[in-house]
């Protein structure tokens, strides 16, 4: 399991000015360079550089990665469910190669994902199932009470009660240990993997969570058998870590 990311008071940050939005488009933003783009990529000489065919993108994306910053604080709004899905479907949805939006060893995809939903348009407070590739909001499991969630931290993360929705990466690492077995002695090259892929995931997610003009951070300080019981996770799940996700209050903190 990943090593409990400790945050410092110290390193807290004041939020001087707002972010902008980013423009939107009628596509899921996660989608940065076309197919043709791709392919020519692929087929052009090494010694030949390749020039974009849509470079407002690429400037957007730079503009994404440069004011990426963690926000722990969130007014009291809902979000909408289309947002969340925006955001879900760049984290693992479905690409337009017919693969998903983050890169998994051998394609094996041993993540499965979740929403704590506190706070969203049109949809009851409680655990969902997220359905993947598809990139929509499941069936709802269960109901989670008042600081349960919190009560799981390391931290006293209190964001994890704010935020309008919790996402939770779980994964099946035994799957992923069993496929990679004969990479390592002690058979657990899988795990590298998993690590891996949740990076790509959860960095998705914060890119397109700052798209949409929310807030968002990273949790990976908890206790993982009393969150995984919280949240009844099928065996062999385990935790990885949480994405909290919420409209920005009007003084956010991050780093």
């Amino acid at each position: 399991m990943p090593s409990t990311i400790a945050r410092s008071s110290s390193s807290k940050v004041a939020r001087t000015a707002s972010t902008p939005r980013m423009p939107m488009s009628s596509t899921p933003h996660c989608s940065i360079s076309s197919a043709r783009t791709q392919r020519a990529r692929r087929s052009a000489p090494s010694s030949q550089a390749v020039t974009a065919q849509h470079p407002d993108r690429r400037v957007a994306l730079a503009e994404l990665i440069e004011h990426r910053q963690s926000g722990r604080e969130y007014s009291a709004a809902p979000i909408g469910r289309a947002a969340l899905e925006r955001i879900v479907h760049c984290a693992q949805g479905r690409s337009r190669s017919g693969k998903r939006n983050a890169p998994s060893a051998h394609g094996l995809y041993p993540l499965r994902l979740f929403a704590i939903v506190h706070r969203l348009q049109g949809s009851a407070q409680g655990l969902y199932a997220l359905d993947m590739p598809d990139a929509l909001l499941g069936a709802w499991r269960k109901a989670i009470a008042p600081e349960a969630l919190r009560a799981t931290s390391l931290a006293d993360d209190a964001w994890l009660e704010h935020a309008a929705v919790v996402l939770v990466v779980a994964a099946d690492y035994e799957a992923a240990n069993a496929h990679f077995f004969d990479q390592q002695p002690d058979g657990r090259r899988g795990e590298r993997y998993v690590h891996i892929e949740a990076g790509a995931v959860l960095q998705n997610m914060h890119l397109a969570t700052l798209a949409e003009g929310l807030g968002g951070v990273i949790v990976a300080g908890f206790d993982a058998r009393r969150l995984a019981d919280l949240l009844a996770l099928p065996a062999p799940l385990q935790p990885v870590a949480l994405f909290c996700v919420g409209a920005r209050a009007e003084a956010s903190a991050g780093r």
